[in-house]
């Protein structure tokens, strides 16, 4: 695999001993037809990732409800918008999904062109860190997800060794950039050391992947014990929020199984006490009631994909509904150091969804911004009807244009 006359290596000590010497020719031919790392599906392309690749195309960026078309070689760093999160969302790489789906349906090298373009033009421009660090971890992501499109899957002509190496440099310095400055704590740090891990996992050839790959699960593990209570409960004591980091923290333990990495085992301890919650929690709807900000939302899919992680009678019987597995032991759980109680009927109650349910908050006002005043706040549901309800956060906006401040009117006692 060796080539003397080709595009030399940049910079040796990026990658492991074992290459030293060999070309970005080589490396390129080498990622494309390795066998060893897996990832997770990406979602095949469609008609709708062309028609908005489109858009790419032209520089065209819509984000919050703006478009901004970009000047062919646009300044990363000037925000057309007056809304700072434009920039950032623009920061975060999302539209190399709809280039890789594009690519994914259509194999049109305009959009591997496109891919490398935006990439390279971030590199030469932005130092690491711009913005902060939830941002770069976003980024990290959405890079190495759209590079398995290109390169992985389709081994796109399009893509140069000269650009390999710019890509692989960038994604080593900035995930240094990561370990050196995480959030301190939160649902960013998650995704920030998830981040971390998804390089050390797709890049072991990187000379720092293994202390990349011990840092992020050292730190996974003191994340999630900062992050979920001794009864299994999210801190911040959102019912949807629970979701979302649980989502988070199966995202490692998913690529984990993928590659056989061994992840600490009370990470496995404390995830199934998350998920033990979570199928208490759901309604016999298959909803969640919407405590603290949140919104109303069926998390049974996630529970699914749970149960291929960790299978369970119990779990599989909430996620068919009743059809199949074993009812759980319990018919009502305390949680209590959350302060959270939920109440039903027995659990062989046919049709399942006609189950009596009662969800008791008798919880503080919980870590972060996301309390209501909600104490005593009950949900109670009956022969398939949400009969009271929690309004949920109903909008983050404290701004409406009825002159009502609709966000402080939510977290109040008198919405509960």
């Amino acid at each position: 695999m060796k080539a003397a006359n080709s595009v030399p290596l940049a910079d040796e000590s990026l990658l492991v001993g074992d290459f030293d010497g060999y070309s970005w020719d080589a490396l390129l031919a080498y990622f494309q037809d390795r066998t060893h790392v897996n990832y997770f599906p990406i979602s095949k392309g469609a008609t709708k990732h062309v028609a908005d690749a489109e858009y790419i195309l032209a520089n065209e960026f819509e984000f919050n409800n703006e478009k901004y078309k970009l000047g062919e070689s646009f300044d990363w760093q000037t925000n057309p918008s007056k809304d700072l999160e434009w920039l950032i969302l623009l920061h975060k790489f999302y539209c190399l999904k709809d280039l890789a789906g594009a690519y994914d349906y259509t194999q049109d090298e305009r959009y591997a062109v496109k891919w490398m373009g935006l990439i390279d033009s971030w590199i030469s421009q932005v130092p690491d860190g711009f913005i902060d660090s939830q941002v770069t971890g976003r980024r990290l992501q959405q890079w190495l997800l759209s590079y398995h499109t290109f390169v992985s899957k389709w081994h796109s002509q399009t893509i140069s060794p000269a650009f390999l190496g710019r890509f692989m440099c960038s994604v080593n310095s900035q995930t240094h950039y990561l370990c050196a400055h995480l959030t301190p704590e939160g649902n960013h740090r998650t995704l920030e050391l998830y981040a971390i891990f998804l390089v050390a996992a797709t890049f072991p050839e990187l000379s720092s992947a293994h202390w990349f790959l011990e840092f992020s699960k050292q730190k996974l593990l003191e994340n999630m014990r900062q992050d979920l209570l001794l009864d299994g409960v999210h801190r911040e004591l959102s019912t949807d929020y629970h979701h979302t980091v649980l989502k988070n923290y199966l995202r490692f333990r998913g690529l984990a199984s993928l590659n056989q990495i061994d992840l600490p085992t009370t990470c496995d301890v404390l995830l199934k006490q998350a998920i033990e919650f979570s199928y208490y929690v759901h309604k016999p709807d298959g909803f969640i009631p919407a405590i603290n900000d949140g919104d109303c939302n069926s998390y049974l899919p996630l529970l699914k994909k749970t149960h291929s992680y960790y299978p369970d009678a119990h779990l599989q019987y909430i996620i068919s509904k009743g059809e199949e597995g074993v009812p759980p032991a319990q018919r009502s759980r305390g949680f209590t150091d959350s302060g959270y109680y939920v109440l039903r009927s027995d659990w062989s109650v046919k049709p399942y969804g006609d189950a009596l349910y009662l969800f008791f908050d008798c919880a503080p006002l919980g870590f972060g911004s996301h309390g209501h005043y909600d104490a005593l706040n009950f949900e109670m549901a009956a022969y398939g009807h949400s009969l009271v309800v929690d309004p949920g956060r109903y909008t983050y906006s404290e701004i409406s244009e009825d002159g009502i401040n609709w966000r402080k009117y939510f977290k109040g006692s008198s919405a509960h």
